[in-house]
């Protein structure tokens, strides 16, 4: 059964394309894997403008548990401007924390002192 963790309007936040394996590509949407987390994390993308577009702009996130225990971000179109949610997916040292307060958060290492951090945030600029 798929549980569903979150739901609701939230700007996406990618640090760098670097952080996205393009796994799938149709016409309706586009599937990326996390780096880092070895497929245990993936990011469907059902926006318009995918991949260029991925990230800077809001999304309507819906985060879920699937059977098989992978971690799957859901983006599809929403009409809310300043959401109050923050999607954040970045790499980063040991001490590398989402800048305002985190509801979720899942870090993977990556090398020596370097991991990848996906956290869902209260939108500060809200």
């Amino acid at each position: 059964m798929n549980d569903i963790i979150f739901s609701g309007s939230t700007f996406i936040d990618i640090h760098g394309q670097q952080l996205l394996n393009l796994v799938d590509q149709q016409h309706d949407h586009t599937a990326y894997d996390l780096v880092g987390f070895d497929g245990a994390v993936q990011l469907v993308d059902y926006r318009r403008h995918t991949p260029r577009h991925i990230d800077n702009r809001p999304a309507r996130l819906t985060i879920r548990m699937t059977e098989t225990a992978v971690l799957q971000l859901i983006l599809k179109e929403t009409k809310t401007i300043r959401p109050r949610h923050r999607l954040w997916v970045t790499t980063g040292d040991k001490n590398t924390r989402p800048d305002s307060d985190h509801l979720f958060m899942q870090i993977a290492p990556l090398g020596p002192n370097q991991y990848a951090y996906l956290a869902l945030c209260r939108n500060v600029t809200h």
